[in-house]
Parts: C-alpha cells; structure tokens; sequence
C-alpha cells in the first residue's frame, strides 16, 4: 500500500548511489473505494512519490476492471496480468535486445524521453492487444487512468512489441499525425516517439503482438482536482484522522500533504 511504498522510499535514501527511479502506482478509484480512508492514502503518498520517483505510470482501479468488461467474471488475477503485461511491455528493450534501432534502453532514456519538467512525471498509459496498432491503442480509447482525453500533452511514446515491421510503424505514427489524436502543447516539439523489439507477448494465449502508449498529459490534473475536494472535505472536519494518529501521523503532516497536491496543481494548471 501507499504507507509500504513510502516507508521503502524513505529507506532508499540511505543509498548515497543517485539511481533513476520508475513507479508503477495504482491510484484509488472514486466509483470502486475499498474504504472511506482512500481519500488520505493517495494525497499523504504524494510527497514521497515526487521526491524519490523520477517517471510514476499511473495506474486506476476503475480503469483497469473496465478493460474486464467481456469477461463474465472479473478476477484479480485478470487485473495482475494487465499490469504485468505493461511492466513488460514498457521494460523490453532494455532487457531484450531489438532488431531495430530503438529508444527507451535504459530507465534514464525513458525518463528523459516523458518528462520534460520536473514534477510533470504522472503518465497515463494504454495496452493493446489489437492485430493492428490503431488509434484504440491510445489513452483516450483504452486507457489505465482516468484522465481528461481533451487535454494537450507534453511528450508521448509509443511502444511496440511482437513481429511487426518498420513500415507498419511509420505508417501509424503519419495516421496519428494527420488524424491529431494526440494534441500536444504550444511549447514542445512533436514529441512522438517509437521503439519496437521482437519479442512477442508472453502468457496471453493467441495473442503475438501488442502495443502500449505512454503519454504525458496534462489531463492527469482533473485526477488531482477530485482528489484535493475530497480531502478538503473531510480533513476540514478532521474525519478519520484519529486512526492516523494512532500510527504516529500528526496534523501537520497532513498539512504538508495537502500543500504539496496544492502546489502540483498549480504546476499543471502554469503549463496549460
């Protein structure tokens, strides 16, 4: 949970050695709560999130049980077997060899490819499983957060996986120009780039290709807006605080929670 996952990043710094460091964090959905304290986990995580992860891939719970819908009964391990496919897919070249030059070989050149600011680390990804790399691969169509699709973004990486060919992948990234399904901000480049390796999807019977997109979107802030409303409501009337308090957190540390998602929405809402 957010309080593990915080006390490990806390231990990391114990580690002089600067590493780059990738989160794969899944956020509480507002729709699928598994309890009323889900409003503070997320927002009381976010300091330590920004301070010791350089990309964070941002995960939903909603979003991931509604990629389930065609199947009669949804499971956890239907759930596990996403996410899993997407560390996969999104870590491949940089622990299988391609047979065509490619991008995103190391954590630090996938970081350096997504976020061009600091703090503009939240990305919002898509997994398809499709015959053919179309436009439902994007965000926008099957996403694994919920996000603002109208939004520009910042950068975008398009992954692919499985025996396609170069002209296939060039073909598609000349649709996504022309078709604008990607909008990017005034201020940075067209920032859509493209790695493929060969190997092909493991664990998923019958299915050979796959691809997964990585975006930057400043859509992630309407996340974040949901999020400070609902901690503002009941921190206004410090409900449920009191289990808190029993495992050492202070009001003050809730205050600087809060301060810090204030100040990251007024990052995004500076790049809009």
């Amino acid at each position: 949970g957010s309080g593990v996952m915080s006390h490990l990043f806390d231990r990391e710094l114990e580690i002089p050695e600067k590493k780059d460091r990738i989160s794969f964090t899944l956020f509480p959905s507002p729709n699928l709560p598994n309890g009323v304290v889900e409003v503070y986990n997320p927002v009381l995580a976010l300091p330590a999130l920004i301070e010791h992860t350089d990309l964070t891939i941002s995960l939903h719970n909603e979003s991931l049980y509604s990629l389930c819908d065609h199947l009669p009964e949804v499971t956890l391990t239907d759930i596990n077997q996403i996410i899993a496919q997407l560390i996969s897919t999104t870590t491949l070249s940089m622990r299988f060899t391609p047979t065509t030059p490619t991008i995103n070989r190391s954590l630090t050149e996938l970081i350096t490819n997504l976020v061009p600011l600091p703090s503009a680390q939240f990305i919002v990804p898509s997994l398809s499983f499709l015959p053919k790399f179309s436009s439902q691969t994007f965000p926008s169509h099957s996403p694994l957060f919920e996000y603002q699709h109208q939004q520009s973004h910042l950068a975008c990486t398009l992954l692919y996986r499985g025996n396609f060919t170069l002209q296939e992948c060039v073909n598609n990234i000349l649709t996504l120009k022309k078709t604008k399904l990607v909008e990017f901000a005034d201020w940075t480049p067209c920032g859509v780039r493209a790695g493929m390796n060969w190997k092909g999807v493991v664990g998923m019977d019958g299915v050979e290709k796959a691809g997964c997109v990585l975006g930057n979107c400043l859509g992630v802030d309407g996340y974040f807006r949901d999020m400070q409303e609902k901690f503002e409501v009941m921190f206004e009337k410090r409900a449920f605080v009191h289990w808190y308090s029993q495992y050492g957190y202070t009001n003050s540390e809730f205050k600087e929670s809060k301060r810090c998602l204030d100040g990251l929405r007024l990052f995004y809402k500076s790049l809009e």
